[in-house]
Parts: C-alpha cells; sequence; structure tokens
C-alpha cells in the first residue's frame, strides 16, 4: 500500500528538490507509528546534500505535516512519518500487510 502523504508529496509544487529526496530517503528509514531517531549528518551524507540543506528540507517537511517531530532523546531528536493528511478520509486507514 501507498502511503496517502507520498502521493501527496509527488504532486506538491512546493515540495520540489532537497525536501523531495530527503522524503523518500526516510520512507525506508523511519515509521508511521513510533517516533525513532534521526542524525541529520548520516542523511546528508548518504544523499551528497550540505547538512544545513538536509536540516532545512526536515523542518519544511515538518512545517507541510509530512513528518512529525517527538520527543527529544537526548540531544537527538525522534520523527516518525505522517501516513496521510488530517481530515482527509485516508487519515482512517488501516495498515494492510501483503499476503
Amino acid at each position: 500500500m501507498i502511503p496517502p502523504r507520498l502521493r501527496d508529496a509527488t504532486t506538491d509544487l512546493g515540495l520540489r528538490g532537497a525536501p523531495l529526496l530527503v522524503y523518500v530517503y526516510l520512507l525506508h528509514e523511519l515509521d508511521p507509528v513510533e517516533h525513532r531517531p534521526l542524525k541529520i549528518l548520516p542523511v546528508a551524507t548518504i544523499l551528497h546534500l550540505k547538512e544545513v540543506t538536509t536540516w532545512r528540507a526536515i523542518r519544511r517537511l515538518v512545517d507541510n505535516r509530512y513528518l512529525e517531530q517527538g520527543p527529544v532523546d537526548g540531544r537527538i531528536r525522534t520523527y516518525r512519518l505522517v501516513w496521510s493528511a488530517p481530515g482527509t478520509r485516508d487519515s482512517q486507514a488501516v495498515f494492510t500487510c501483503p499476503k
């Protein structure tokens, strides 16, 4: 099942370049249920971006509700994927596993 927010991200004109690249990468690193710690430097290194560019991309993803920032774990921020936009019919979507 494709997350509804991924469909939104691919058509969101305000989400191009680094934010979209970071989001696609984070789809494989983060979880839609639990908050997970996220270090900026490894993400920036893997995607060949500057740390500041990566940080700004993550802030934009949080501001646009593609990611949700959770509690700080020591000095590391935690995030989770937002499955769908609040108030949409997909917001009640149930996670399904392929058989």
